[in-house]
């Protein structure tokens, strides 16, 4: 007979091997679509579901006690459904005005289902239970929140919002109309409820945690992080240049990408796999972040200037060339000065590991005596790689 473990590893894959095979027959069926309206979205979103699948799959063989990997497989087989549901429908349109397929239904609510079952990660993360006794009415909140939103879509009369056909909803129950409206008020409201509270959950948690856990949330928050920021620059992109269908749909694109983040992170995160990585990660991020946006500006307000103080016209390469060279010409110090402030502000051991280190280096150049050479180099060493047990071995000499 064998181990519960094994049997939960042998499905944990086999899950995996489904969702893979639902991507591959949803590329299948596009390729009977003859215009698909939005092929990167499709692409993008394909890689947030092979993420979830594998990562989930990893998680849940290696930790099965740990709902995470298990709620990440169950995403990506909700995706996998997805993607199958919206190419049989734009493979297979409906008129409008007319009722909807079956396809048409699942697709009026299963995104749903992908996406609100990561907030159970964010309420689990990273040790698969919430923080305490007390936060376990949060997990029903999602859950009635989600079942609430799931009911409404499926059964709401008339045209299908979230389907990508206007068609009529098949199953909808129109005495029940009003209902169904407010049941979907609330179900968003207890979903919105349920965000909050997991990044509550999540802070108290890290204002909680230590060492191994400290830096598992690290990770997640850095995702989330990113993905807040592609929001953000997607927000500022759109509010200067109009809107395009090309320009929404590479934005929308780019953002899926980030999303695939979170998955990929969880996934270092659980499995502690180069967890301590996290701070250097961080810290670059910031660095090569705050270098972009500052020689950006710098080189627009060169652009501005040149132009204001050159008799040459707006568009005269002269000005172009002297703002890219003075922008080349800054950005060696302006990285290294940035790097130092952020290190020492996120990635403070690192920082003082560099400090040390320099410090030493300093101080080698006059010491003579071997015993106190000794001495300052196991504490050097100490400091900086700080190991559980360090010593030093001279071979003695002729």
């Amino acid at each position: 007979m064998r181990a519960p473990n094994e049997v939960a590893r042998a499905f944990a894959w086999l899950l995996c091997a489904l969702n893979l095979g639902g991507l591959l027959t949803a590329s299948y069926i596009a390729n009977f679509v003859e215009e698909p309206s939005d092929v990167l979205n499709i692409i993008t979103f394909a890689f947030f579901v092979l993420a979830c699948a594998v990562l989930g799959a990893l998680v849940a063989a290696k930790r099965p006690t740990n709902p995470i990997g298990w709620i990440l497989s169950l995403v990506a087989s909700f995706g996998a459904v997805a993607g199958l549901v919206s190419t049989f429908i734009e493979a297979h349109p409906t008129s409008l005005g007319e009722p909807g397929s079956l396809a048409d239904w699942v697709g009026g609510f299963i995104w749903t289902l992908t996406f609100v079952p990561m907030i159970f990660v964010v309420q689990l993360f990273p040790t698969g239970r919430p923080p305490s006794r007390r936060w376990i009415p949060a997990l029903w909140l999602t859950g009635a929140g989600m079942t609430c939103a799931v009911v409404a879509y499926a059964f709401a009369p008339g045209p299908m919002e979230n389907s990508i056909d206007p068609a009529l909803n098949p199953f909808g129950i129109e005495r029940l109309r009003g209902q169904l409206r407010a049941l979907s008020v609330v179900g968003g409201a207890l979903i919105v409820a349920s965000v909050v509270l997991a990044v509550l959950s999540l802070v108290l948690r890290f204002r909680r945690s230590v060492n191994v856990e400290r830096q598992q949330i690290k990770w997640f928050a850095y995702a989330g992080l990113v993905v807040l920021g592609a929001l953000a620059v997607q927000m500022v992109v759109f509010s200067i240049v109009p809107e395009t269908d090309i320009l929404v749909d590479v934005s929308n694109a780019l953002f899926s990408l980030t999303i695939t983040l979170i998955p990929i992170t969880i996934g270092f995160a659980v499995l502690r796999y180069r967890l301590y990585d996290i701070d250097r990660l961080i810290s670059r991020t910031l660095a090569y972040g705050l270098v972009s946006t500052i020689l950006i500006g710098a080189y627009l307000l060169a652009v501005l200037a040149l132009q204001s103080l050159l008799p040459l016209n707006d568009d005269s390469p002269v000005i172009v060339a002297a703002s890219t060279l003075a922008v080349v010409a800054a950005f060696g110090p302006l990285r290294t000065r940035i790097r130092m402030l952020v290190d020492k502000r996120f990635n403070r051991s690192r920082y003082d590991a560099e400090k040390t280190i320099a410090e030493f280096g300093v101080r080698l150049r006059t010491e003579v005596e071997i015993g106190s050479l000794s001495d300052d180099l196991v504490g050097v060493i100490g400091r900086t790689m700080q190991p559980a047990h360090v010593s030093l071995w001279l071979r003695p000499g002729d």
